[in-house]
């Protein structure tokens, strides 16, 4: 088992520090809408390619597939160990953009347990592999504003795909960096919810089991489309009641259930249902005072969210007393994840005369894709989970399987900060916990039961099984007699012995 355990580690596991990036967009505009700031955010990180060790940055996408760098964004002619097969081609996950099959040396930083995430630099990269990776014409490119980057695509993809073109995840795998197709994101906590860091680990393990108790689920294609989701049992919000855990006010449950999982998502895209809700029961009576106001982002007017005043005693004390949290229940992870206030409302951290507290759940207006006109096709069919979600709680992935996986931490790590929610378990969770101790206790018993028997039938057998014969008894013809004079001569020759001096 510790050499099974030894050799399963034998291959690196990596971090990719990330940070967030606004590309390509007026930068004015974003200065000024910070709702636009917001919509506009990636997550980018950096790491060293080609012999001639140039940095290049690149955008972190859950939704697109494959590992693409454009020509521009580093001097591919210039690195002497850069190859590429020069038959163009079209890339059709790229909007059918020009590029070529190519491979250079890339440098990851390995990760190393017991190293402070702070001395992690780029720029001490040791350790080069060739990769693959597909090579972008930049004038093929429809936002050229991109031409200078790199995207890592971490969408769900089918093992059809990884014939069509090289993903980040199997690239690695196949020049034997790593021997496995985890990944997941640790997001550095920040309570203001402003700027939005954290590392990128690819490969081993995902996340120290010695911590705690991890289940999976597999993510499985919808309508026809694949795409990183989870199928929630219910999606609820209510008032949390502080004298009584078990009393939740203003309950109301949402359909649909599908929740879409984009880790490099700035926000939270909400479904109709909720936001008839949250309209109604939080933010009416804001917005009839001037408080709130439902606000159409000016990057893209079809998606809008509330901004508030928040220097307002109205708006404090409904913010803090009587928001509805919202409540995501999982059967098959075991897990309600709940997000409340402090998780969905972000300061404008780039202006600090601003006063405004911005809601981080989007609301889209945009139009059903076959029926534009069909009022019920005017609102978005699922829930995308992005980065207020994924701050406070940390799913796996696997690019092979297709599994994610969640860590129910260990009380003993209960302090953590985002963790924050246990003390307020919804009634299905305390009801699944109860159910789940029931059967761990059941279990235990019946096997305990099951043992007993088992070893009790077998002691019994064991007993009653038939002394096994010797040679000479295997014939039943033998008789068992002794010489009286050949005893009486081995008898006297042991008595004449004299012990060797």
């Amino acid at each position: 088992m510790i050499l099974i355990k030894f050799l399963g580690k034998s291959n690196s596991d990596y971090i990719l520090p990330f940070g967030t990036c606004n590309i390509g967009i007026n930068k004015t505009l974003l200065k000024e809408d910070f709702l636009s700031n917001i919509l506009s955010r990636h997550l980018c990180t950096d790491f060293i390619i080609g012999s001639e060790k140039e940095k290049i940055k690149s955008i972190i996408n859950m939704t697109q597939i494959g590992f693409f760098i454009y020509d521009k964004s580093y001097n591919y002619k210039s690195s002497i160990s850069f190859k590429f097969k020069d038959q163009i081609r079209n890339f059709y996950y790229r909007n059918n953009e020009k590029g070529y099959d190519a491979n250079d040396t890339l440098c990851f930083i390995e990760h190393e347990s017991n190293k402070n995430l702070n001395d992690y630099d780029i720029n001490k990269c040791k350790s080069f592999k060739s990769v693959n990776f597909e090579l972008l014409k930049s004038e093929e490119i429809i936002n050229d504003y991109l031409a200078q980057y790199g995207i890592i695509g971490l969408g769900l993809h089918s093992n059809q795909d990884e014939y069509l073109l090289s993903t980040f995840i199997k690239a690695l795998k196949d020049t034997n960096m790593t021997n496995s197709h985890y990944f997941f994101f640790n997001f550095i906590n920040n309570k203001k919810n402003d700027i939005n860091q954290g590392y990128l680990y690819i490969g081993g393990e995902d996340i120290d089991e010695d911590k705690g108790r991890k289940t999976k689920i597999i993510s499985f294609p919808i309508s026809g489309q694949m795409f990183w989701n989870l199928k929630f049992d219910k999606i609820s919000s209510a008032i949390y009641n502080t004298s009584n855990s078990s009393i939740y006010n203003n309950y109301q449950e949402f359909e649909p259930k599908i929740a879409q999982l984009i880790v490099d998502l700035p926000y939270i895209i909400g479904v109709q249902s909720y936001k008839n809700y949250i309209s109604a029961d939080f933010f009416h009576e804001l917005e009839k005072g001037e408080i709130c106001r439902l606000k159409k982002i000016k990057l893209d007017e079809d998606y809008s969210t509330y901004v508030c005043d928040n220097t307002s005693q109205l708006f404090r004390e409904k913010f803090e007393k009587y928001f509805p949290k919202l409540f995501f229940y999982h059967w098959g992870l075991n897990k309600t994840f709940i997000l409340d206030q402090n998780d969905l409302f972000t300061y404008n951290y780039l202006d600090m005369s601003d006063h405004n507290i911005y809601f981080l759940i989007l609301f889209s207006d945009k139009k059903g894709k076959y029926m534009p006109d069909n009022p019920s096709h005017n609102e978005i069919k699922r829930w995308k989970l992005g980065i207020p979600f994924f701050k406070k709680y940390k799913l796996t992935f696997n690019a092979d399987s297709h599994e994610i996986g969640y860590y129910e931490e260990f009380k003993a790590n209960k302090g953590d900060t985002n963790n924050n929610d246990n003390n307020n378990s919804t009634p299905e969770e305390n009801s699944n916990k109860k159910l789940y101790l029931i059967l761990e206790i059941g279990g235990g018993i019946l096997l305990l039961i099951i043992v007993f028997v088992l070893g009790f039938l077998c002691h019994k057998n064991i007993i009653r099984l038939p002394r096994k014969k010797k040679a000479n008894e295997l014939d039943d013809e033998y008789e068992y007699t002794i010489n009286p004079n050949e005893f009486d001569e081995k008898k006297a020759s042991l008595n004449n012995y004299e012990v060797p001096s």
